[in-house]
């Protein structure tokens, strides 16, 4: 049986073993399979994209951390030298528990964001992690 229509040209064998696929339907059927393999191509380059953008905006804050940390501690230092300077022993005692005090919140705050790059970059491995057995299946 043949049959001719404007929406779908299905041919079947003189056996009725069911519709046998027409070269409309291949490449109707050739086509989506590009389209699908494009989108899942894009996705992957997509999350290459973003782990990318994740481990330079890592980079980025250590950099920065790194800088900060250098001019806080050049400053602390300076400011340790002048309290030596001064003869007032009292003033001196306190202005140093007071440096002491400043400095113990910075090591604080810098131990907080090495905590926070570390579950950041705990992250990302786990990413390249998952994409590489992806990648190797």
């Amino acid at each position: 049986m043949r049959t001719d229509s404007a929406i779908e040209i299905v041919r079947h064998d003189d056996d009725d073993r069911g519709p046998v696929p027409t070269p409309l339907r291949q490449r109707v059927r050739a086509v989506g399979r590009e389209a699908r393999l494009r989108r899942e191509r894009d996705a992957v380059q997509t999350e290459d994209l973003e782990l990318e953008l994740a481990l330079l905006r890592e980079e980025n804050a250590r950099l920065r951390m790194a800088q900060i940390e250098r001019a806080e501690i050049g400053a602390a230092i300076d400011e340790l030298r002048n309290l030596a300077a001064r003869r007032h022993e009292d003033d001196l005692a306190d202005e140093t528990w007071s440096a002491i005090a400043e400095l113990l919140v910075m090591r604080e705050g810098l131990d907080q964001a090495c905590s926070q790059l570390e579950a950041a970059l705990g992250s990302v491995r786990d990413r390249l992690t998952r994409l590489s057995t992806l990648g190797g299946d």
